[in-house]
């Protein structure tokens, strides 16, 4: 299985090269749009009747110049690439579309139909990879073959792809990058993964107590090797992704953590228990709060939108909290001129708006929200004190975050002039120059650079590390 998927991945990549250094500009813009078409919409079909729908799926809204072999022209949109030798194309003033020869069409039109083909088949390939189940990736794969697209060249090895689908298929087995494993396997491989996990906070917490509350970062091996012998799962991406985004500080890491958290929610939803879609909802949920200490509201309302499809009561709550805090930050900034850190648009409030029906926040108790993972046995992982930061602490099954936005909790944030560099500014000198005459008298020819003086800064007052105190908080740090 895994060379065919290797097989697989070179002959796409053939495929798109060999038919990019061909296509014009136009060109690619209509195939960009049914590569969207077909990724978007054919990836996501899960049950036969979405399937049904396959050849729908291929029909595009723009229209192009069709010529003949004779010189005639029609405009048109494809309808459908049909079987191999055929398209169907709807002609503009027509109430009905028709099946044309590719023979009859233009030598320029053939290509672009062909070109057409090697996209869809290669993207199709590609996208494949992100559907959770044996099954769902061979009823594609069907379809794929039934409806013509496989090139002549590569229908041998790919209906040798199919049979191998059709095995795994059979025992129901779940897909994960790179191979295909049965149910049983990995309920083994979740057992393992847990048990790493378990590992890594009992071996962290005595790094914790041993020094004395000092410890600033920690060993993660044991969560990547969770990360990787489950990939179904995103509670020990998410652990991680507290990791950084806490204790460490780096909110670049965090969100990096977090989008690859949401891409296997994304992916394994269909087949997640309960405890492990409360996991997905609650990175959806932090990655929110991060993009929102990174004044990105659009993104993270996005995010909290997309929050509600996996989002038990609890879950809910939580994101009607942090929605309220939202509000409050940007509201204070619009119209009382505090600075707070975070600004929204009057469009963005409005669409936070309407997420409170969805979630129907209660009054907040003050700091972001953030989602603490849940064991296989629904219980929330609460020993993880040690990746608490200051102005940071568990409040029931989640932890509240009272960090500034705008200092992340360190009470100071860097000068805002633009020339200091650690408390100095430079002070260009000059020297004037004078001319001496034949009778004696000087003559004065202007100033000249005579070198540079660091001064202390007038706006950090000198500070040696470049700072000043935070205008958010105070210098406090915290905004409760």
């Amino acid at each position: 299985n895994g060379g065919c998927q290797v097989y697989v991945c070179v002959t796409s990549s053939f495929l798109y090269f060999r038919s990019f250094n061909r296509m014009t500009l136009t060109k690619n813009l209509i195939i960009v749009a049914v590569v969207f078409l077909i990724s978007g919409l054919i990836l996501e079909s899960k049950t036969a009747a979405q399937l049904s729908d396959y050849q729908s799926l291929t029909s595009f809204t723009k229209e192009r110049v069709w010529e003949s072999k004779q010189g005639s022209t029609k405009t048109g949109r494809l309808v459908s690439l049909g079987a191999r030798d055929e398209v169907e194309i709807a002609i503009s003033g027509k109430p009905e579309p028709f099946k044309l020869r590719l023979a009859q069409l233009s030598e320029k039109d053939q290509e672009f139909i062909a070109r057409l083909r090697e996209k869809a088949y290669k993207n199709v390939l590609t996208k494949s990879n992100k559907l959770a189940t044996a099954k769902e990736v061979r009823n594609l794969y069907q379809k794929l073959s039934s409806d013509s697209l496989v090139p002549p060249e590569n229908r041998k090895d790919f209906e040798a792809l199919l049979e191998v689908l059709n095995r795994h298929a059979a025992t129901d087995s779940i897909s994960i990058p790179g191979e295909f494993i049965k149910p049983k396997e990995l309920e083994a491989r979740k057992e393992e993964a847990n048990q790493l996990i378990v590992d890594w906070i009992k071996e962290s917490r005595a790094d914790f107590n041993r020094s004395k509350n000092k410890v600033e970062t920690y060993e993660s091996k044991k969560l990547n090797a969770a990360i990787r012998k489950d990939p179904t799962s995103v509670e020990a991406v998410l652990l991680l992704s507290l990791l950084y985004g806490l204790k460490e500080g780096d909110l670049k890491a965090e969100e990096r953590r977090l989008t690859d958290a949401i891409e296997t929610a994304q992916r394994y939803a269909g087949i997640a228990s309960d405890h492990e879609k409360y996991n997905m909802a609650g990175a959806f949920n932090n990655l929110a709060v991060n993009c929102c200490r990174q004044n990105r509201i659009n993104k993270a309302l996005r995010h909290w939108n997309n929050a509600a499809d996996f989002a038990d009561e609890e879950i809910k709550r939580i994101v009607g909290e942090n929605l309220v805090r939202l509000t409050e930050f940007a509201e204070t900034s619009k119209s009382r001129g505090a600075n707070t850190g975070l600004s929204a648009t009057s469009q963005e409030l409005k669409k936070a708006e309407e997420l409170f029906g969805t979630y129907s926040p209660e009054t907040t108790t003050g700091g972001w929200k953030l989602v603490v993972p849940k064991d296989a046995d629904g219980k929330v992982r609460a020993n993880i004190s040690f990746v608490l930061a200051k102005k940071t602490k568990f409040v029931g099954q989640v932890i509240k975050d009272n960090r500034c936005i705008n200092c992340y909790g360190s009470s100071v944030v860097q000068c805002p002039n633009t020339i200091c560099r650690r408390g100095k500014i430079p002070v260009e000198l000059y020297r004037d120059r004078y001319m001496r005459l034949q009778d004696g008298k000087r003559v004065f020819l202007g100033k000249v650079p005579a070198g540079t003086r660091w001064d202390p800064c007038p706006t950090c007052r000198g500070n040696k590390k470049g700072v000043v105190k935070c205008p958010c908080c105070s210098g406090t740090g915290s905004q409760e």
